[in-house]
């Protein structure tokens, strides 16, 4: 268990399949990047189907809510179809997951069941916070920090 920290954000939101995910990343991170956007930590997805059976059925109805955002240093407007909000705090269960992103199904039923057992449930979106930068080299597997909101 640990304390998630509120973060002033800018992020974008569509909808679609799970692999769009990386590369929806990299588009923010350039959006940043061309704008002299200062980051404030590695850029995250906001998962907000937090049912397994409802996310696979939007994965393949192409209708997964697909949110991302990145820290930022300081208060920016938004544009372009990036928006500029916060995302709040609080307690939170983490788990690390390296390996591919197709794989990451089953490492949520773990991480699921576990927070069952110890009478914990999922409150709100979870975070997957992207710490190295696949969308810059495909092929990469990921190394993603999993932070559930709890109570």
């Amino acid at each position: 268990m640990v304390e998630g920290a509120a973060h002033r954000v800018i992020g974008m939101r569509r909808q679609g399949r799970y692999e769009e995910i990386i590369p929806l990343l990299g588009e923010l991170v350039a959006f940043a990047e061309e704008h002299g956007i200062e980051q404030a930590g590695p850029p995250a997805y906001i998962r907000h189907e937090t049912d397994l059976e409802a996310a696979k059925q939007a994965h393949h109805a192409g209708t997964a809510d697909l949110e991302v955002v990145l820290p930022v240093e300081s208060a920016v407007a938004g544009k372009e179809g990036v928006a500029a909000y916060e995302i709040v705090g609080g307690p939170m269960a983490r788990i690390i997951y390296m390996g591919p992103y197709e794989e990451l199904e089953e490492e949520y039923r773990d991480f699921f069941a576990w927070l069952d057992r110890h009478g914990k449930r999922v409150a709100g979106p979870v975070r997957e916070v992207f710490v190295n930068e696949p969308w810059k080299n495909p092929g990469q597997d990921p190394v993603v920090w999993i932070y559930a909101p709890v109570e």
